[in-house]
């Protein structure tokens, strides 16, 4: 999915309305429930599994796929969702954002579905007391680490209410962002290796679609950061105070990552006058090799053109008289040959060469 390009509804639709027609996903919506505290972690799936009641501290639903109608509607019967907040889960390729619907909140997250190509895709996460739901198109091993983490009994997330979840889910979309960030700083470095040594038309081209994803991750990097910040004053309870020093980290993470993408930036802009300033030197040498050679045969075109006059040998001795010369054809070659020899000489003295 590009998030580049929005899913919206047809302009005049009432605020609040989601129409899963919408969603294009070839993947059908699949529910896995954990249930979890301190003492134990429990397992379940199915739409059917979301009417029983929790039966611990914490739940943690995860939709993944596009989900239908009946999920949506289930979700907010079940758990009193904002119909707001389902409309932007099915309007996808959102930029990071948090909304606050005290006590509860909703927040947008890009992060990589496929960390070569740079591609993105939405996730959405709805935080209430003791219930975490996450909206995600494409399936994939993205909750991994957290839902190993959460397998173990003595951990923090085990411990914790779902706002460290939250946290957990957070800190590892930030943290995905570092290896595609390496992968643009590995490519940067070939288009300039490129550009230096061989600078072409598709290099060029290459180096602003390199801008323009620096650009588009730009996006995402800032939009986060905000998100960040809103969590942070939002973290005024007793039960989310304990996440300050957690948001403080992530905060500091996605700084990093901003810090990584002005940086490529700036040297993406810069490689554009890198090829431009190549592209000058090398067209001053060829018009410099160009010169050398067209001043080399002004002696020999002045020469030439001299024996080209037309001469009458018997007007008197100064008429031309080595045209009579057995020799005087190579004579003239040979002071054709002097004349060049010796401007080299002089242009290489002048370090022109």
């Amino acid at each position: 999915m590009d998030l580049r390009r929005r899913r919206y509804h047809k302009p005049g639709t009432p605020p609040g309305t989601y129409d899963v027609e919408q969603t294009r996903s070839a993947h059908p919506s699949h529910i896995g429930i954990t249930d979890y505290d301190a003492q134990d972690l429990r397992l379940s799936e199915g739409l059917e599994a979301l009417d029983q009641p929790p039966t611990l501290a914490n739940r943690w639903i995860r939709v993944t796929g596009a989900p239908s109608l009946d999920v949506l509607a289930s979700l907010e019967r079940r758990f009193n969702i904002d119909p707001l907040v389902l409309e932007d889960v099915v309007n996808s390729g959102q930029r990071p954002k948090f909304n606050d619907f005290d006590p509860d909140v909703f927040l947008t997250l890009s992060v990589p579905h496929d960390t070569p190509t740079g591609k993105f895709q939405q996730l959405s996460i709805y935080v209430a007391k003791g219930l975490l739901v996450t909206f995600i198109e494409s399936e994939g091993d993205l909750f991994r680490p957290i839902e190993e983490r959460l397998s173990r009994s003595r951990t923090n997330i085990r411990q914790s209410s779902v706002y460290y979840l939250l946290y957990a889910i957070l800190d590892l979309a930030i943290d995905l962002l570092f290896p595609l960030l390496d992968g643009t700083a590995q490519r940067l470095e070939a288009l300039e290796s490129q550009i230096i040594h061989h600078p072409t038309d598709a290099a060029l081209v290459d180096t602003h679609r390199f801008r323009n994803q620096l650009l588009f991750l730009r996006k995402i990097a800032w939009a986060t950061r905000e998100v960040v910040n809103e969590l942070l004053r939002h973290s005024d309870t007793q039960e989310t105070a304990a996440m300050r020093p957690y948001l403080q980290d992530t905060y500091d993470h996605i700084v990093g990552v901003i810090d990584l993408v002005e940086t490529q930036r700036d040297i993406s802009t810069n490689l554009v006058e890198v090829y431009l300033s190549v592209i000058s030197n090398r067209m001053n040498e060829v018009i410099k090799l160009l010169t050398v050679i067209s001043t080399l045969f002004i002696p020999a075109t002045f020469i030439a053109s001299i024996y080209g006059m037309n001469f009458n040998r018997s007007a008197g001795p100064l008429n031309m008289p080595e045209l009579d010369w057995p020799l005087g054809y190579l004579s003239v070659l040979g002071l054709i040959g002097l004349s060049m020899i010796g401007m080299l000489i002089y242009f290489w003295k002048k370090k022109w060469l």
